[in-house]
């Protein structure tokens, strides 16, 4: 059947399809910095299916490693399902890189980084922040690699009104910002929890507790000793803070301008 081959983050993915038009719909789902790759010593293989349906037309289905996922007669369903799980495997098992449910943006060649459960108000305060200037890393996670350093996944911001449910893709480009490229190391680690009417206190915690807020948001559970290890440097090296804020826009320029204090003052 034909097939779409790639590796993103050391690993490769195979996805085939018996529908050739299927092809065309696979990029952008698939995870940010992805390129294409010879269809061998696959990591993770997936089929996309389209089998006639004589009663409703045509289900779409979708497999992974030959165990069905999601039978769904919606295209973008079945695609969501699809872009979710390569996310979670690039996570769990990407070797040379940690993955934190985060946000994270880049502000004079240092990275602010975001850890936060969904539902925590990381995209809307990122997406504040990048209308102020600051360089789009992510929404979802925060990659380091081994030296702690923060590199882009600039995929599509899911932002959503606060205090809504439902979310809409927003492009860096449609805020008004631009997309971050070089890795940064970290100059702030912020675990901040929208709540309405919050008064907005954010205070300075320990590095320990740094590394704990950013291990409470760990995607994968492998390598632990490499994992701490790294969390630790990261987290002598940049304060930590945490707290709790209302509306995102003025706390995007709060933490911009805490930023700014922390490297002015050396």
């Amino acid at each position: 059947m034909p097939a779409l081959t790639f590796v993103a983050f050391g690993l490769k993915v195979g996805i085939s399809v018996n529908d050739p038009a299927l092809l065309e719909r696979l990029p952008a789902y698939l995870p940010y910095g992805w390129s294409p790759a010879p269809d061998t010593d696959l990591d993770r293989s997936y089929s996309l299916l389209m089998p006639p349906d004589v009663a409703n037309g045509h289900v779409y289905e979708l497999c992974r490693d030959r165990a069905i996922l999601l039978r769904s007669g919606e295209l973008d369903q079945v695609l969501d399902v699809l872009e979710r799980d390569i996310r979670w495997l690039l996570a769990d098992e990407a070797r040379d890189w940690i993955f934190i449910h985060a946000g994270a943006v880049g502000w004079r060649g240092r990275a602010i980084v975001l850890p936060g459960a969904s539902g925590a108000g990381k995209s809307s305060l990122v997406a504040e922040l990048v209308k102020a200037g600051a360089l789009y890393y992510s929404d979802e996670y925060a990659i380091l690699d081994r030296l702690g350093r923060v590199h882009p996944f600039a995929t599509p911001l899911q932002v959503r009104q606060e205090a809504q449910t439902s979310q809409v893709r927003r492009s860096v480009e449609e805020l008004g910002g631009h997309a971050g490229r070089d890795p940064l190391p970290v100059g702030l680690i912020v675990s901040v929890l929208f709540r309405p009417a919050a008064p907005g206190e954010l205070l300075r915690i320990s590095p320990a507790s740094g590394v704990l807020r950013m291990l409470e948001h760990i995607a994968a559970r492998s390598q632990p000793h490499q994992v701490l290890e790294v969390l630790t440097a990261v987290a002598s090296q940049a304060p930590a803070f945490a707290g709790e804020r209302a509306d995102a826009g003025p706390f995007a320029t709060r933490l911009l301008t805490l930023l700014d204090s922390q490297l002015d003052d050396g």
